[in-house]
């Protein structure tokens, strides 16, 4: 599967080992333990009238060889559900995310329209079939597709020497205006960094979600894993970067602000929520703001931009 940067992917029913424990009935020198029986464990032992069958009673000796049966088979079943608590536990560890973020397969991708969050969400996607659909980076990008001709898949390539790089939409009606109204809950997109390069060398770069007012005012948010090229592949693959959007004043832990016409501070009297009341630029970036940067070139596609709301956007 795409990675889950998220900013939030929940795993919601996890494939726990199944445990079975199995008793070979030839190892068994007995057929009950229960109190007040006279059952015979191995060879000769007592009959219901308490008389020997075969030899003297030993009275010690059953009770002990009782014992030990008992000893084993509450071994057996303290063993066996130390084994499932084990399993029970590295299921969960592989499965655990950070943050809040999901993490998500590098190889995954979201098909159109399939919304990463809660299923009722009502989700818009951008695949490029249709367009552009307001999205842009610069004057050097470019659509294109690869796969095969009778369904071919459209994305969105850029290809510039510069300090950053922007994705960004200003014009499309479901990706601006009033997000709560809108009932925005998560922005996403897929990103294939093909190459960063920085005095000849591969970096990584932040990605930043903004969102910006017809001021100039906005908020943004860091993604926690870095947009990078993967050096273990052969062939870069699409990763899915995704962010929470929370509906509310003030601003949310890991949330800031900015003002285009000032530098630096967030202008006072404005909230975090009057910027989410009049979103008029998204961009999925490398710039964070109050960061300075050198010039780099950037070869990257974008893929399946979405946005998921409670409602329709």
């Amino acid at each position: 599967m795409s990675v889950i940067i998220s900013s939030q992917l929940i795993f919601h029913s996890l494939p726990y080992p199944s445990i079975e424990t199995s008793v070979n009935p030839s190892l068994m020198k007995y057929d009950t333990i229960e109190d007040g029986e006279s059952t015979p464990l191995q060879e000769g032992g007592y009959s219901d009238d308490g008389t020997s069958t075969s030899a003297a009673p030993n009275t010690t000796n059953k009770h002990t060889r009782s014992t030990i049966v008992r000893i084993l088979m509450v071994g057996t079943t303290v063993g066996t559900l130390l084994l499932m608590i084990t399993g029970h536990s590295k299921m969960m560890a592989r499965y655990s995310n950070v943050d809040g973020m999901v993490a998500v397969s590098s190889t995954a991708r979201h098909p159109p329209g399939t919304p990463t969050g809660t299923p009722s969400l009502s989700t818009y996607n951008v695949s490029f079939r249709n367009g552009r659909e307001g999205w842009y980076t610069s004057n050097n990008d470019v659509l294109r597709a690869e796969g095969s001709s009778a369904n071919p898949n459209f994305y969105l390539h850029a290809d510039l020497f510069s300090w950053g790089i922007s994705f960004q939409n200003s014009v499309h009606h479901k990706f601006v205006g009033d997000f709560f109204e809108k009932g925005v809950v998560e922005l996403g997109l897929d990103m294939r960094v093909n190459s960063i390069l920085y005095n000849g060398f591969e970096i990584a770069s932040h990605l930043v979600l903004t969102l910006e007012d017809d001021t100039g005012v906005g908020v943004y948010f860091t993604s926690e894993r870095d947009l990078e090229r993967d050096t273990a592949m052969t062939r870069p693959v699409f990763s899915t970067f995704s962010f929470s959007i929370p509906l509310q004043e003030d601003f949310p832990t890991g949330w800031k602000g900015y003002d285009t016409g000032v530098n630096p501070p967030f202008p006072a009297g404005r909230t975090y929520g009057s910027v989410l009341r009049n979103v008029q630029r998204i961009s999925f970036t490398t710039y964070q703001p109050g960061m300075d940067y050198g010039e780099m070139r950037f070869d990257i596609d974008a893929d399946n931009v979405f946005i998921s709301s409670k409602e329709n956007v």
